[in-house]
């Protein structure tokens, strides 16, 4: 590949800083939301669970920012959703310190948090063709998504310490800083960004038009049937493995968390050989490798014998590799819906894949949990992590075609 041109690399720089800050930090409150619901507001597990839920209602309206992200430019749209977000945390460290803090207040602006977040990360998957070009996707996406995802480790873990060490509206502060800090970062991108051709049809056409493009494009297509699949058996997987690994198992609540510490490293090493393999491979195996390994990983979880020092170490491994193998599909998905999709509907094809991808999730999680009541945590468990291993399946109309080539 020829060099980078210095700009462009200090711009795709600025766009990792604002994007890995923004990250741990959003990570940390994640952690500490709860915390401050249960452990302050004195919150129920009913309550808790509104609280966590507004954290994925607003992706039932991506496809209606995927039109907002069409008819605006990107960059200012992320930059108003950082300081829109700074400014709703504000308001609950304000709430706090003048007593007016409840379970309602919190639930709601979480869901205006969430609506925006979805917003920016439209705006986000859309912008890097225009800041980095689409000979450059898939290093740049490695290389975003890696910064990312060990930021978003770091805050995990760091958390609850976070929360030992300061009080909670000044733990949320540092999500706000984070915030604060992107859109500085973003505001000192250089590129300018391309103008939008707006578009000025009705609202219901314009989010269907998303949606049919990824219907109408073969490749496309498969790659969301997959990656649904993928993530309504592991939403299942997800609502079942800790109560499995507790009470199946017999694990502490510590050896618990050190049986799952492997995610965080595997999320960082599988961001940086998706855009490795990308470079080298066609995408559809890639992808299709990458949902088999995150399957057949996930298979120690049922296997693992009832004794800690051999279900530890298993598991620790099992997460690392499973978390490759999604991080690998995801990001190379990613790139496949840049180098794929004209810039004018990039905003809507990347809503609406999401859309088609995730919307599932929420009937897994449930469809498990009633399953599990009826037949038992381990049966249901070994049937959804069959169902992850059989996702790449569904590629396999598509994996030998000659109109995907490799993606620089």
């Amino acid at each position: 590949m020829r060099p980078e041109p210095p700009g462009k690399a200090g711009d795709l720089r600025r766009l990792w800083l604002a994007q890995t800050v923004s990250a741990g930090g959003s990570q940390v409150s994640a952690v500490v939301v709860p915390l401050i619901a249960v452990t302050a507001l004195h919150a129920g597990p009913f309550a808790v669970g509104v609280v966590q839920a507004m954290r994925w209602l607003p992706l039932l309206g991506a496809p209606l920012a995927g039109v907002w992200v069409d008819r605006h430019r990107r960059r200012p749209t992320l930059l108003a959703c950082d300081m829109a977000r700074c400014s709703l945390l504000l308001l609950l460290v304000a709430a706090w310190y003048t007593g007016t803090l409840g379970i309602g207040l919190l639930a709601v602006v979480l869901g205006l948090i969430g609506v925006l977040t979805v917003l920016a990360e439209t705006a986000y998957f859309s912008y890097v063709p225009a800041l980095v070009g689409r000979d450059r996707l898939a290093s740049a996406n490695g290389a975003l998504e890696a910064g990312k995802s060990g930021a978003q480790a770091v805050g995990s873990t760091a958390g609850g310490g976070v929360l030992n060490l300061l009080a909670p509206p000044l733990a949320l502060l540092l999500d706000a800083a984070s915030y604060v800090f992107s859109a500085l970062m973003l505001s000192r991108i250089r590129r300018p960004e391309p103008p939008v051709r707006r578009t000025r049809g009705p609202l219901w056409t314009e989010m269907a038009a998303g949606l049919r493009f990824v219907a109408g494009d073969r490749t496309l297509r498969a790659a969301a049937v997959a990656l649904a699949l993928s993530n309504t058996a592991w939403a299942g997987e997800l609502a079942l493995h800790v109560p499995y690994l507790s009470q199946g198992l017999g694990l502490s609540p510590l050896l618990v968390g050190v049986a799952m510490a492997g995610v965080g490293p595997g999320a960082v090493l599988g961001a940086l050989l998706a855009g490795r393999l990308s470079r080298r491979l066609p995408p559809l195996p890639v992808i299709a490798g990458g949902l088999g390994l995150f399957g057949a990983a996930t298979s120690a979880v049922p296997l693992v014998p009832a004794d800690p020092r051999v279900a530890v170490p298993v598991l620790l491994v099992s997460g690392l590799l499973a978390e490759v193998g999604g991080q690998v599909s995801a990001i190379t998905v990613i790139t496949l819906r840049q180098h794929r999709c004209p810039d004018r509907l990039l905003g809507r094809v990347n809503a609406a894949f999401r859309f088609a991808v995730t919307a599932p999730a929420g009937l897994g999680a449930l469809a498990a949990g009633a399953a599990a009541a009826a037949w038992g945590t381990p049966a249901v468990l070994s049937g959804a992590i069959l169902l992850m291993t059989a996702a790449p399946l569904a590629l396999l109309p598509v994996l030998r075609s000659r109109s995907v080539a490799r993606m620089s």
